[in-house]
């Protein structure tokens, strides 16, 4: 059984909907022009990071109820991790061992740092994902998409924000198709994006060998 108790809240029109989602697609395709062409990495997370918050905040003025619709409390929060704990201990296991087969294993003080920012980052990657895009086509009035078409799209849509590195597009691919079977169900994004930040970190560092802190900072100068 699900356990979603919140309300659809009366500012979510189709309009709203589809402002939000080309809102996010827009987001995504801004990386494109600044982080792969532009290589100003430091510059599209920040400038990212805060207009979204801003907009969260303009939200939760003009609709209290906004975080809890979208998935920012406390409900489903252990049951999420009931389900992404083991999975993600497997999938560090897993990381560890590829890096020390392949040789791609990077490990030093720079993990603390992505470790504390990079859930920061994740959550507000969920909350485009999956906050909106998923729960605006699940809640769409008077045609709401299917759950499979859900997860399909949203997966579809966090792959291809990471090309052209196959190995992200391969891994945000099951990571988005997981994470939006589990957000359907439990409703919880906080726990979705302290995952999806520390998970990325291991793949960074274990299984490309990139050291993401360097890439992050190096856009600065």
């Amino acid at each position: 059984m699900s356990e979603r108790t919140t309300p659809i809240p009366a500012y979510c029109s189709n309009a709203t909907r589809m402002a939000e989602m080309t809102a996010v697609v827009l987001t995504g395709l801004g990386k494109f022009l600044l982080v792969d062409w532009l290589h100003l990495k430091f510059w599209y997370v920040t400038i990212a990071c805060l207009l979204w918050i801003a907009y969260i905040f303009y939200r939760i003025k003009t609709n209290p109820g906004a975080p809890a619709y979208w998935g920012f409390g406390k409900e489903g929060f252990r049951s999420s991790l009931r389900w992404i704990g083991p999975v993600s201990l497997t999938a560090l296991g897993s990381s560890i061992a590829f890096g020390i087969v392949r040789g791609t294993l990077v490990f030093n003080w720079h993990i603390l740092p992505i470790m504390i920012l990079y859930p920061l980052w994740g959550t507000i990657q969920q909350f485009l994902i999956i906050g909106l895009i998923a729960r605006n086509m699940e809640d769409w009035e008077g045609r709401r998409a299917g759950k499979a078409l859900i997860v399909v799209v949203s997966s579809l849509v966090f792959s291809i924000v990471h090309f052209p590195s196959i190995p992200l597009v391969v891994a945000t691919a099951l990571l988005a198709i997981g994470y939006t079977i589990l957000y359907l169900q439990y409703r919880n994004l906080w726990i979705l994006g302290l995952f999806h930040g520390w998970l990325g970190c291991f793949f960074y560092f274990f299984v490309l060998g990139r050291d993401p802190w360097l890439e992050f900072v190096s856009a600065v100068k």
